[in-house]
């Protein structure tokens, strides 16, 4: 029987943006009697039932060298594992994170004849332009957009959040009908205001 996988470094609802969305995706999939198969970071404790939840250690978002040093290891781990779990046939959920795990899918998809579906909130190296880590007009941008827009292409089924994202996925692959719209949502009843001493993220 074909399995449902979903790979991704953060699947936490209280880890950060990523692990919310990550999260409820993975309880609406499970809702509709959709079992999944979590493959994250390092297994912490386990939560709704039977289902593993992940927190991924030591990150260091700020930082760039120790941050470059934990995309590397979370990768390796991540695509370990999916080498050894998913085969011909299961669908493979992931996200963009982390986003050194991308180019290796379409390799195992090839080789592994899985189905891909990869969630897009966030788009490399498009997000380094802001940052005013990379500028547009260089060479090393353009390969290495041109890659990763290999990468994107390669799925079978491309979630997008937000118009925006929606708007520059069709600038990059073309409207190939592979493009589902989703809107950017949040359930009032998990994000809400809190003082800042009390917000559990940060504690």
């Amino acid at each position: 029987m074909n399995k449902v996988f979903f790979a991704s470094q953060y699947v936490d609802a209280l880890q950060n943006s990523t692990g919310y969305y990550s999260s409820r995706l993975i309880d609406g999939l499970e809702i509709d009697g959709v079992k999944v198969t979590v493959i994250s970071n390092d297994p912490i404790f386990t939560r709704n039932g039977d289902r593993k939840s992940y927190l991924s250690q030591g990150s260091a978002k700020n930082k760039i060298i120790p941050r470059i040093f934990e995309q590397i290891t979370v990768t390796g781990r991540l695509v370990l594992r999916i080498w050894r779990q998913v085969f011909a046939g299961d669908i493979l959920i992931t996200g963009t994170n982390p986003v050194l795990m991308l180019p290796f899918i379409p390799i195992l998809k090839l080789l592994f004849g899985f189905r891909w579906c990869l969630i897009v909130h966030d788009m490399f190296p498009d997000n380094l332009i802001p940052t005013k880590m990379m500028r547009r007009d260089t060479v090393l941008y353009r390969l290495i957009d041109w890659y990763f827009t290999y990468n994107y292409r390669s799925a079978d089924r491309l979630v997008v959040i937000g118009r925006d994202m929606q708007k520059l996925m069709e600038e990059k692959i073309g409207d190939t009908g592979s493009i589902q719209f989703v809107p950017n949502w949040a359930n009032d009843e998990d994000v809400y205001p809190l003082p800042r001493s009390e917000a559990p993220f940060i504690s």
